[in-house]
C-alpha cells in the first residue's frame, strides 16, 4: 500500500539554471550527480528531482502544477520576488479555505505557494 510521495522528476533544459531559481526559492539540493544531470532538492517533505536533457512537452505544463506550503504566502511572495522570481499574480483566497499565489519555473512549469488564510478571514467563513 502507498505511504507517501517520495519524489517529482522534472525533465529541464538549463540544470544550471533550474537550481539557481529552486535555490531562490528556499530548495536546496541535497545531491547532485558528478556530471551535472540530475539532482536532488529536498523539501520537508517529498523530494523534487531534476534530470537535465529536456525540454517539457507544452502539453504537460499546462495539464499539472506544484505546490509548496508555506506559513505564510505573503511574506513568502514579497521575500520570492526579492530575490528576482516573476509570479503570475498576487496572493488570493481560495474558496477551499487557503491562500496562493502562482510563478513558473525556467522551463514554464507552474508552481504555486500556497498557505492558510490569515486568521481573521478564516473566522469570517464561520
Amino acid at each position: 500500500m502507498v505511504s507517501k510521495l517520495e519524489s517529482i522528476t522534472l525533465w529541464v533544459s538549463n540544470m544550471k539554471r533550474s537550481l539557481e531559481f529552486y535555490r531562490k526559492m528556499g530548495i536546496l539540493p541535497r545531491f547532485i550527480s558528478p556530471d551535472q544531470e540530475f539532482a536532488s532538492l529536498q523539501t520537508k517533505g517529498a523530494a523534487l528531482q531534476l534530470h537535465a536533457g529536456g525540454k517539457p512537452h507544452p502539453r504537460l505544463l499546462e495539464a499539472m502544477h506544484i505546490d509548496f506550503a508555506v506559513d505564510d504566502v505573503d511574506k513568502a511572495y514579497v521575500r520570492l520576488r526579492a530575490r528576482g522570481l516573476k509570479f503570475k499574480g498576487v496572493p488570493e483566497d481560495r474558496p477551499w479555505g487557503e491562500r496562493s499565489a502562482y510563478l513558473t519555473d525556467p522551463d514554464g512549469f507552474v508552481l504555486e505557494i500556497t498557505g492558510p488564510l490569515k486568521k481573521r478571514k478564516q473566522a469570517n467563513r464561520k
